[in-house]
């Protein structure tokens, strides 16, 4: 029997996608898309409803941020509207606009790069758990933490 194939899947609103490695090779890969759609829609109802909260709770300013704020659409059309409502928008630059899941992947890479032991198979998931309880500096098999 050969060494483990590891199925990797991430998803996000707009794309999904899998990959298949083992022993550091990518033996095959799959994206599925609706950025088309977003292209279209994207930003349409959500900035609508939330320009609609600032008005009605007597927000003054608006602030967009995460991986939804590096879509053109949403940005075009959140200014559009907040301007319209005479609502102060607040959009950090493109650069600083990452996605949730590159978050994660980049944390797992860090406790990777420690010597992390892989979590069991049966491990059970919790999207809400804080990052803060991470062990970004995991302790060795058989050492006792200090």
């Amino acid at each position: 029997m050969g060494s483990p194939i590891v199925l990797g899947i991430e998803s996000s609103c707009d794309e999904t996608g899998a990959g298949l490695v083992r022993d550091g090779r990518l033996l095959g890969h799959a994206v599925a898309s609706s950025m088309d759609e977003h292209a279209r829609f994207g930003g349409v109802v959500l900035t609508r409803k939330a320009v609609a909260a600032c008005t009605e709770h007597g927000v003054g300013t608006l602030v967009v941020v995460g991986g939804v704020a590096a879509n053109s659409r949403v940005r075009s059309l959140a200014g559009e509207r907040c301007r319209a409502a005479g609502i102060a928008l607040r959009v950090p630059p493109l650069r600083l606009c990452t996605d949730n899941g590159a978050m994660i992947a980049a944390v797992g890479d860090i406790l990777v790069r420690a010597g992390a032991e892989p979590a069991p198979l049966d491990v059970s998931i919790d999207p809400s758990a804080p990052l803060e309880y991470a062990a970004l500096h995991p302790v060795a098999a058989g050492a006792v933490a200090a």
